[in-house]
């Protein structure tokens, strides 16, 4: 995670890793307030969105995630945030089918609201050097791995994507 913020901060931009919510609307608005009071407090020239590990590990039904990420690319939307690029998920060893369906829901919410999507997904399913972008039993990208969303978010960004 530190990495990740660091890496974030050395692009000029904001990683949001949203935590897996719990059960109950009461509770997923009070995660969405906080997410919201994060991405105002960032001063940055883009917000980095990238869902799906909490998500992943708790096997949130895919219909959950995609209500959730729908609500809140709306609620940014409507406070101004135009400067959004969302991160769908490498394809964890061990989590393929979960980050599939993440990587899918994510695409839709951004599609329906025309958001640029780094895909981590496809070039981590098509490429068998890409098992190296993860730590060794652990869900989680290791320096390679950060590096390479880091790589995907940027040519979005230098396409004119995201802000």
């Amino acid at each position: 995670e530190q990495a990740r913020r660091r890496l974030a901060a050395a692009e000029g931009e904001v990683a949001f890793p949203a935590p897996a919510p719990p059960d109950g609307a009461l509770a997923r608005l009070h995660l969405l307030a906080a997410a919201l009071r994060q991405t105002e407090a960032a001063e940055a020239d883009r917000l980095v969105l990238s869902l799906g590990l909490a998500w992943m590990l708790d096997h949130t039904p895919t219909a959950q995630i995609e209500r959730d990420a729908a609500v809140l690319a709306d609620l940014l939307h409507a406070r101004g945030r135009r400067d959004l690029i969302w991160v769908a998920p490498p394809r964890f060893p061990g989590w393929e089918e979960e980050a599939r369906e993440v990587m899918q829901a994510v695409k839709r919410v951004a599609r329906a609201r025309d958001l640029p999507v780094a895909d981590l997904y496809m070039p981590s399913a098509t490429d068998p050097a890409s098992l190296g972008w993860f730590e060794r039993g652990n869900p989680a990208l290791n320096a390679l791995g950060l590096e390479r969303s880091a790589r995907a978010v940027r040519r979005l960004a230098e396409a004119g994507h995201g802000g």
